[in-house]
């Protein structure tokens, strides 16, 4: 569905735009692989003081690649909010071309909500490697109690002889 910026600058009340996206891929983006199934509304308005503002209420799924491990996260989400709209790229606002796709418009409110790095919360994967490893905050803190100081191992060997 395209939205025009004619349509919107002639409406009276509200115009809304009914969105159920399946899938939107992103190939070239290094933190997010697609976001799934984005269904919701958007709406445009005008306020009391004659300014355009775009409200919106989509649900949808994201997938991104983990940050620790090579399986891909995938997370719901859901968001609701008003956004000032503009037609000019040097005012502040939501700007919008004279033609957009619903897909882009989606795309543009939804990436920058997405988390740069992901981590699975369930994943209880340790990643190991030469004189290196990730270890969860109780396994550091154990470690930490029962490593001895070095300058100490001494009084230690004394103390079992005696």
């Amino acid at each position: 569905m395209i939205i025009k910026t004619k349509e919107l600058i002639n409406i009276k009340d509200s115009k809304t735009y009914d969105i159920d996206i399946k899938d939107i891929n992103f190939n070239d983006s290094l933190f997010i692989k697609r976001i799934n199934d984005v269904k919701g509304y958007i709406e445009f308005y005008y306020d009391d003081s004659d300014s355009l503002f775009m409200h919106y209420d989509l649900d949808y799924s994201v997938v991104v690649p983990g940050s620790l491990s090579p399986k891909d996260i995938t997370y719901n989400d859901h968001i609701v909010d008003d956004e000032h709209v503009c037609f000019n790229e040097e005012e502040d606002g939501f700007y919008i071309k004279d033609e957009c796709e619903d897909v882009d418009l989606v795309k543009s409110i939804i990436y920058p909500l997405i988390p740069i790095k992901t981590e699975n919360s369930n994943d209880n994967m340790h990643i190991e490697g030469d004189g290196w490893t990730i270890t969860s905050e109780k396994e550091y803190a154990k470690m930490k109690k029962e490593k001895v100081d070095p300058r100490l191992e001494v009084l230690k060997k004394y103390k079992e002889e005696n």
